[in-house]
């Protein structure tokens, strides 16, 4: 379950990246229009389902203890660009802590040599 922390709190309605949907209840709806949030919302279900297994364990709530992960309460949605340059995004969404936030799907673009779209051809 990819996270990160910062050194230093960050403040809560600053922003992550671009503001996609504010709640997974928005997601959901959006989803069953929408492509590409339904790849978005299967990957953030996965995070969530993920997300409490991992509770049950006890060295996973011990350390989420003692760092103060939390689950999201808030699932803002963040797109940003990756990290490495490649075509595509990231989902973040902000932890509990303000130190904290967690990975919640990744979406990379990609077409074959010789395609319409692809511009190195």
């Amino acid at each position: 379950m990819p996270y990160f922390l910062y050194r230093e709190p960050s403040t809560p309605n600053e922003p992550l990246g671009f503001c996609h949907h504010s709640s997974l209840e928005t997601l959901g709806a959006s989803a069953s229009n929408c492509e590409l949030c339904g790849l978005i919302h299967s990957s953030v279900s996965r995070f969530v389902t993920s997300y409490h297994k991992a509770e049950g364990d006890p060295v996973f709530s011990y350390y989420e203890d003692k760092s103060g992960l939390g689950f999201p309460s808030n699932f803002q949605l963040w797109l940003t660009e990756r990290f490495n340059g490649g075509d595509g995004f990231f989902v973040f969404v902000r932890g509990v802590s303000e130190r904290s936030i967690f990975l919640v799907a990744t979406v990379g673009f990609c077409v074959e040599d010789g395609m319409p779209w692809c511009v190195w051809s």
